[in-house]
């Protein structure tokens, strides 16, 4: 069996930098204010899909917290539920709680099963709402690059299937566009910390022949109010525009932020800088509003 770090290799990823992959969340379990439970749940086809649910212990507030649903990053080819860098902030600061979903991942699961894993996931959350201590009400939707791709699509597919109610979404850098066509995927086709090239590649796994053609995925009246931010300097960076610009034609509430001169993953890996520290500042802020 191929594994991820081959996954890796084939990509050009650079294996030493994904060898502590997915490590980001489990140093917050030895957080004495936070509590943490890992739960298996039953897939559309019956595969066990794993769920890490972390709130903070205690709460001034009598109120059920708000839910962010987060799913990782990593191209849908890297990565797990533990990828979740600035998770604790969102925890503390909006007192919320925050479940991650482990959805499977391609190129041996290909296009639905990773949508219908995270969706799976989110109706888990839906329905068991009080035994997580969340508020059903308020259930934000969030995910970065890859993440934010299956991000922009569970809420569509929750509006399809009737629900669950999904009060916001937070897409970080999304991996939109599998056609490729737009400026910044022939900019950044052969640099950057995930090139056009790359991406090309995990469209393939994902999509097959499907690729270039409708998924399902359109954008209507009614969808979430919605956070997007993207680099300048990021291949994603044209495909996350023309998705804020399809959510306003529709008259949808989106707050879009191009980061000047920023590239995939600058908030992380340049954290500390004063680009990033205004990025991370500005995101909690609205998501602070959506909230509310």
């Amino acid at each position: 069996m191929v594994s991820r770090l081959e996954y890796a290799e084939e990509l050009g990823c650079g294996v030493g930098s994904w060898q502590e992959i997915g490590t980001e969340l489990e140093w917050v379990f030895t957080n004495p204010a936070i509590t943490h439970s890992k739960l298996t749940i039953a897939g559309s086809d019956s595969t066990e899909i794993k769920l890490t649910a972390v709130r903070p212990k205690s709460s001034n507030n009598s109120k059920p917290r708000p839910a962010i649903y987060f799913i990782h990053g990593g191209g849908l080819v890297l990565g797990n539920r533990f990828l979740s860098s600035g998770a604790i902030d969102w925890i503390k600061e909006l007192d919320a709680g925050f479940i991650s979903v482990e959805y499977r991942l391609v190129p041996g699961f290909t296009f639905p099963i990773p949508l219908e894993d995270c969706f799976t996931g989110l109706k888990y959350v839906a329905d068991n709402a009080k035994i997580l201590g969340v508020d059903a009400n308020k259930i934000m939707v969030a995910g970065k690059s890859g993440g934010g791709n299956l991000a922009a699509g569970v809420p569509l597919l929750a509006r399809d299937r009737g629900g669950p109610k999904i009060h916001a979404q937070l897409l970080i850098y999304a991996m939109r566009g599998d056609r490729m066509e737009s400026a910044s995927s022939k900019q950044f086709y052969k640099t950057g910390t995930w090139t056009g090239e790359q991406n090309s590649t995990a469209w393939d796994w994902y999509l097959g022949w499907k690729r270039g053609g409708k998924t399902g995925e359109e954008v209507s009246a009614g969808s979430p109010n919605t956070w997007i931010d993207v680099g300048s300097a990021d291949l994603f960076r044209d495909g996350d525009i023309a998705y804020a610009s399809k959510m306003w034609e529709c008259g949808g509430r989106c707050e879009l932020h191009v980061w000047p001169e920023a590239w995939q993953g600058f908030d992380g890996f340049a954290l500390g800088t004063e680009l990033a520290n205004v990025c991370l500042k500005t995101k909690l802020k609205w998501m602070k509003r959506a909230l509310a």
